[in-house]
């Protein structure tokens, strides 16, 4: 990150499916959104060095199509700080036959 800088997560998804997510700093829940896209301000570059930024979205769907549906999903993370973006993508796991999980840890530096 760059010194003396505001940092935002972005997170875009693409899914079919319904979807809740929230984003949390080090264990403290930051935000919840039921929206595909949206940005959080994550403070300034001095104050998050080191902590762990988590993003966790939970989807619902039929469970005639999930696989298929998991498959054709996409969550994009674009970590920001004015100078520099950098993209993640995490992990996706189907929890049920009709719920699946998209989630990522980020360490700060």
């Amino acid at each position: 990150m760059t010194q003396n800088s505001t940092v935002e997560i972005s997170v875009h998804i693409s899914s079919d499916a319904s979807v809740g997510s929230y984003v949390s700093m080090s264990n403290n829940f930051k935000k919840r959104s039921t929206q595909y896209n949206f940005t959080l301000l994550l403070g300034k570059s001095e104050e998050l060095r080191n902590q762990v930024v988590s993003e966790v979205s939970n989807f619902f769907t039929d469970s005639n199509i999930i696989n298929t549906i998991i498959n054709n999903t996409s969550v994009l993370c674009i970590i920001n700080d004015g100078t520099t973006k950098k993209q993640y993508t995490g992990t996706k796991e189907k929890m049920t036959n009709r719920i699946f999980v998209h989630y990522l840890d980020v360490k700060l530096i």
